[in-house]
C-alpha cells in the first residue's frame, strides 16, 4: 500500500504527480493535506472524495490549476493556496460555513460580497487585484485578522474604488488589520 489507509495528514514537500493525487483521494478519512503543484495537468478533482477534509494547503510553481473541487469539500476550516494560482474571484468560497481561516494570493477580483456566508471566519488574508464590497464582510463579527493587499494598478481612466471603513465597525473581535489598498477610504 502507497499510504496507510487511517493517514489523517499529509504533506508534500515535492511536487504532487497525477498518480499521486488519485492515491492521495483514496485516503477517505484525511484531515490534512499540504502539496505543491508544479504542472497544469494535474487533475484535482479526485481530491473531492476527500470529505473530512478540514485543513487544505496548495502551494503552486507553475500554471494555474482547477479548483472547483473546493466546492465539493464541506468540512473545510482551513485553506491556504499560494503561488501562481490566478482566482477569477472569491466565489469558490461561497458556502464554506466552517471555514475559519482563508489565506489566498492571487484573486484577479476580490469581491468580498462572496465570503457574507462565511459565518466562522476568523482570519482573512487575501492579495489580489480590486478589492471591492468589504460591506459583504461586515457581518463577520468574530474576525479577529484581515490582511487585504490590493495590487491592482489604475490607469486614469478607470474609477478608484472606495472602501468604507464603518464596514468593519461590528467586528468586536478584530485584533489586526492590514490594508495595502490603491483605493479611497471613507471614515
Amino acid at each position: 500500500m502507497w499510504m496507510k489507509e487511517h493517514a489523517e495528514g499529509i504533506v508534500f514537500e515535492n511536487a504532487v504527480t497525477q498518480n499521486d493525487v488519485i492515491k492521495i483521494a483514496e485516503l477517505e478519512n484525511l484531515k490534512q493535506l499540504d502539496i505543491v503543484i508544479s504542472s497544469e495537468d494535474i487533475d484535482l478533482s479526485p481530491l473531492s472524495n476527500l470529505t473530512y477534509l478540514q485543513e487544505l494547503a496548495i502551494t503552486y510553481v507553475g500554471d494555474t490549476t482547477d479548483l472547483a473541487f473546493l466546492k465539493e469539500l464541506d468540512y473545510l476550516t482551513d485553506i491556504t493556496i499560494m503561488g501562481c494560482c490566478e482566482l477569477d474571484d472569491l466565489s469558490l468560497f461561497e458556502n464554506m460555513i466552517y471555514l475559519q481561516n482563508l489565506f489566498v494570493e492571487y484573486v484577479e477580483d476580490v469581491d468580498l460580497n462572496f465570503l457574507a456566508n462565511c459565518k466562522s471566519l476568523n482570519k482573512i488574508h487575501i492579495a489580489g487585484g480590486g478589492i471591492r464590497n468589504v460591506e459583504g464582510i461586515s457581518d463577520l463579527t468574530h474576525l479577529k485578522s484581515i490582511y487585504l493587499f490590493d495590487n491592482y494598478r489604475y490607469s486614469q481612466d478607470e474609477e478608484r474604488i472606495v472602501l468604507d471603513l464603518h464596514s468593519f465597525s461590528n467586528m468586536t473581535e478584530l485584533e489586526w488589520m492590514f490594508l495595502a489598498c490603491i483605493i479611497y477610504l471613507i471614515y
